[in-house]
């Protein structure tokens, strides 16, 4: 019969992402498919701006568009495009349809010219 314990047993995260919060900005960390992908907001989207700065070919251009159709739908697309760059579609790929079902639902809610979003250039 075990013995029963005085404390509950820990479980180290051995993936180096975990450092990343849900809440924290990359601004500091290091760019990492993980990194962005821990950020997904739950309903799929991703709000965390500074990922304008670290994904945009032109982050001037892609603020300004952010700021006139909404920041969630302009950074999500930003991240879709960047994972797709990074050929991470099959790893993530529950991610990403979770995200692209968000972004068309967001369009279409917001009626927004779609052109303007598929603009977009990641680095």
């Amino acid at each position: 019969m075990l013995a029963p314990s005085s404390s509950p047993p820990s479980f180290a995260k051995s993936e180096k992402i975990s450092s990343v919060s849900s809440t924290s900005s990359l601004s500091s960390a290091v760019l990492s498919t993980g990194n962005v992908v821990s950020l997904q907001n739950t309903d799929g989207s991703w709000s965390d701006r500074s990922l304008i700065t670290q994904l945009a070919q032109r982050p001037d251009e892609v603020t300004a568009l952010a700021a006139s159709v909404g920041y969630d739908i302009v950074i999500t697309k930003l991240v879709l495009l960047w994972l797709q760059a990074q050929n991470a579609g099959r790893q993530y790929s529950l991610i990403i349809k979770k995200a692209e079902s968000w972004l068309s639902k967001a369009i279409t809610d917001g009626n927004i010219d779609e052109a303007k979003i598929n603009a977009i250039g990641v680095k």
